[in-house]
């Protein structure tokens, strides 16, 4: 016959110290609904710059040849100026695809918002500092794990 131990039914209360909307991670610092609020907007703000930028560096790069040297005829007035026309180019060819970049970057960084896992190291799932966020709100990684990142990628 086996014996049954009778135990308490009340569960006791949760003391832990959380304040209300705030989410914590394993390192214990917490992002409130408020400062999550305050980076979807910064977020959008930047989102918005970035695709201004993008649109101007998009508009020089649509304009022709006789469009940008104001020459009917589209000959240079001197021999260098194709080269300089072509480094103009691809100069602004790379800045889109950096523009590009960070707006993507922030576009994940707004859904991870909309998904509340927003301020979460992607490699080590601890939370990204607040001042790392501050500084470059759509980060990834925290600080360590960037420049283990940064240092594979040179490797």
């Amino acid at each position: 016959m086996s014996k049954t131990r009778k135990t308490d039914s009340k569960k006791k209360p949760d003391t832990s110290p959380k304040k209300k909307g705030t989410r914590t991670s394993k390192g214990g610092q917490g992002i409130s609904a408020k400062e999550l609020k305050h980076f979807e907007k910064v977020l959008l703000n930047e989102r918005e710059r970035e695709m201004r930028q993008l649109g101007l560096i998009q508009g020089d790069l649509d304009r022709t040849q006789v469009d940008s040297s104001h020459d009917l005829s589209a000959f240079p007035t001197h021999m260098a100026d194709p080269g300089t026309d072509t480094t103009t180019r691809e100069k602004d060819s790379i800045l889109v695809t950096a523009e590009g970049d960070t707006l993507y970057e922030i576009d994940q960084a707004l859904r991870r918002i909309y998904d509340k896992t927003y301020g979460n190291c992607e490699s080590c799932e601890k939370m990204i500092s607040k001042k790392r966020l501050e500084a470059v709100p759509y980060a990834r990684f925290c600080i360590a794990c960037q420049e283990k990142e940064e240092k594979g990628k040179t490797e």
